[in-house]
Formats: C-alpha cells, structure tokens, sequence
C-alpha cells in the first residue's frame, strides 16, 4: 500500500502536536527507551477515534535540536523500521505498530529519534472498510492531523554528563537583560532538565585586582521554557532571566558557572 504525500506542516513545540481543530485518533507508546542487549524494539498504539475510517502513517526520524533549542525532525533514518508503517482504521478500531532497531547490534552513545503518526484523510471506497487494517488500499492524501512521539535507543548503562561551556550577560530578542548560559551533553544519554541551580562566578575584566564573586540562582520549568533536553553530543545556547535576588558590582561580568540539576 503507498500514501502520496502533498505536504508537511507544523512545527514541534511539545510531546503532542496537532495541525487541525479536533483529535481524530489517539496513541500510546509501551517505552519510550530501548536499551540494546535486552530488547530490539518497542510499540505504538494507534487508536482511531473517529466515527469514520482513517489513513493513517508512522514515520520514525531522527531528533535534533539547533544551537538556539529549536526541533529539527526531518532527517531521514534506516536505523528504526516502523511495522506496518500505513494503515486504514475504522472507527474504534486499534492497530500495534512495532517500532524496531535494526540499526549497529552495538553502539557507544543514545541515539534520539521522533515517532511522527499523522492521519491524512484519503477517498475510501466501502470495500477498504472490511480488510485488514495494514492491507487496505488508498489514494491520495493531505495531512491534517500529526502526534509526535520521543523514541530513544540506548547502549547499557547509558548515562547523560552535562558541561557548562560558557556563562555570560545577553539580550534577548525584546532587549530584556539575559543571562546566557551555553552547554553540551558529553555523556551517552539525554537529559531533561526542567529546575537546576547554579553558583555563577562573576569578575571585574577591566580590574584585574578585583575579588571574584559567587552567586547562586535557581531557575524553575518556567524560566527554562518547560524543560530542555539535552541531547548527546549537542551544544544549546539557553537564555535564562537574570535573577532578580542579583546585586551584581559594576563592571562585573559572568565567566563561569557550576551547574547542578534540581527535582525541586
């Protein structure tokens, strides 16, 4: 069975998007995390909520973010196979779609992708509706609906490292006074970072005789817009507000800082 595809839109802002005013099927991840050496491969269940039959395709991507945290999932993968990746569902019916590694047998770090299930409404004949599901035919399609998944595959005893690559005062775009804080995940799994505190360490540059200064800060999920992830190997630039509890000397600078995540 092949869908033709006339366009993709939207752009992820969240676990869930969707492009269109009302929910036409619903879905369920098992894990989210495959960890290699004890499992190939999760599933998703697709749900079609509809009073009438529904295309629908599964598509697995790889996930990256840019330096400034925005979400780019349109690379293709070979890595992750989605079975059966197009289906017809009719209404109430339900469809497990295995999403399976077959990928390197081993690898050193995580690897983060995106589950894209998006429904595109196709002309359906009546005798799609009594065929099996991953085996009724299709014509063309437009892409209405879409709901993205996190799916990542992980080496044994993956572990995420955080590094503080630099700390120093910004502007953001309304030229609100920001502090700028750039990091890298150096370890084998990602990190999702919703509260954190931080000791700054702040200096004079144009007095080299002056005394450093330490100050603390906490940000919580609304100062770091929800959450960041951190993926392996990606360096994210997040510009954070400059604390207000702050009496920061004139002409001192930030030039360091010592991350530490909070679960509260």
């Amino acid at each position: 069975m092949g869908f033709t595809k006339f366009g993709v839109v939207g752009v992820v802002l969240a676990e869930v998007i969707l492009v269109g005013s009302l929910w036409a099927f619903d879905t369920s991840v098992v894990n989210d995390v495959v960890t290699l050496g004890s499992n190939q491969q999760t599933t998703i269940t697709v749900i079609n909520t509809e009073s009438k039959p529904i295309a629908i395709e599964v598509t697995p991507v790889k996930r990256q973010y840019t330096r400034e945290g925005v979400e780019k999932f349109d690379g293709e993968t070979s890595d992750v196979v989605a079975i059966p990746s197009q289906m017809i569902l009719n209404p109430g019916e339900e469809q497990v779609v295995a999403l399976r590694w077959v990928g390197p047998v081993t690898i050193d770090k995580e690897h983060a992708f995106r589950i894209l299930v998006e429904n595109v409404p196709i002309e359906l004949s009546t005798t799609n509706v009594g065929q099996p599901a991953a085996n009724r035919a299709s014509g063309q399609i437009r892409m209405v609906y879409r709901i993205v998944k996190s799916f990542y595959v992980q080496p044994p005893g993956a572990t995420s490292r955080l590094k503080v690559v630099s700390a120093q005062f910004g502007v953001d775009p309304k030229k609100n006074k920001t502090f700028d804080l750039v990091m890298t995940n150096d370890g084998s799994a990602h990190e999702i970072v919703r509260r954190c505190e931080l000791d700054v360490t702040l200096m004079n540059p144009s007095d080299p005789s002056a005394n450093a200064i330490v100050m603390p800060a906490k940000f919580d999920s609304q100062d770091l817009s929800g959450g960041v992830n951190f993926l392996v190997d990606e360096e994210r630039l997040i510009q954070l507000p400059v604390p207000k509890t702050w009496q920061v000397p004139k002409g001192y600078q930030p030039v360091s800082a010592v991350f530490r995540k909070s679960e509260s």
